[in-house]
């Protein structure tokens, strides 16, 4: 029984890396046969694709820059993101900061090397030393990514568990028992005595705010007659309600 006939088509187009002479790849199927020809640039290659009548390629084109933006309206279209400033500035600048050099590439040309560069520049800043906040980078792109394999602009996920970040326990420095003592026989006076930066560093040390939570306290944040300080933001929950006698 004679072998039935493919039907012209393009494959794909592959990004194989680097700045050489056939960077992208073109593969097509042919009279029957399956043929690849290389280019030097993503529309050299989209070019020669196009004569292949009736047949599109599975690259797609959309920028990955603009495809954050339908992301976002889907999300809160669904219900599933609130529709708040605060919520927001949470999600999508970070999501963007990751992304950041996949941001200006087709989403047909996002691959596992391109996440893993994305992840080695997220994990270079020096802004972002925290585990929790490099692995929640890694989430949100995942989200992004999962959400392009739905709307099958992408067929399979390009980041998976090679792209993961192991747990590190932290390795700052921390203030010993005697290190405390001999910090507050110096902070202590100094406070009584009307000085606001001593007053400054004794609630940081006692009641273990960050400095940005005790920057934006108000007196609001005072309650049972400046028994109790209030931070309703806090990350920890150990933080929203401290009595100053426990300090």
């Amino acid at each position: 029984m004679p072998r039935k006939k493919l039907p012209d088509r393009v494959i794909c187009i592959q990004d194989r890396g680097g700045d050489g002479a056939k960077r992208f790849r073109l593969h097509v199927v042919s009279g029957g046969k399956r043929l690849a020809r290389g280019f030097p640039t993503l529309a050299e290659a989209q070019d020669a694709a196009k004569k292949y009548e009736g047949t599109t390629a599975p690259l797609r084109t959309e920028r990955v820059r603009d495809l954050i933006d339908r992301y976002q309206a889907d999300m809160l279209k669904r219900g599933l993101w609130q529709a708040d400033a605060k919520a927001l500035s949470r999600k999508v600048p970070r999501l963007r900061s990751f992304l950041g050099p996949a941001l200006d590439l087709p989403i047909g040309l996002v691959t596992p090397a391109v996440m893993a560069k994305c992840c080695e520049a997220w994990d270079a800043s020096p802004t972002r030393t925290a585990y929790n906040t490099r692995r929640d980078g890694r989430i949100k792109a995942q989200a992004f990514l999962r959400w392009c394999v739905k709307q099958k602009l992408i067929r399979a996920m390009p980041m998976g568990e090679a792209h993961a970040i192991r747990y590190e326990r932290p390795t700052k420095s921390r203030l010993r028992i005697d290190d405390t003592r001999r910090l507050r026989a110096v902070m202590d006076p100094a406070a009584l005595r009307g000085d606001a930066s001593a007053a400054w560093v004794l609630t940081c040390l006692l009641l273990g705010p960050r400095s940005s939570e005790l920057t934006t306290a108000t007196v609001r944040n005072l309650d049972d007659a400046g028994r109790v300080i209030s931070y309703l933001d806090a990350k920890d929950k150990d933080l929203r309600n401290k009595r100053y006698d426990e300090a």
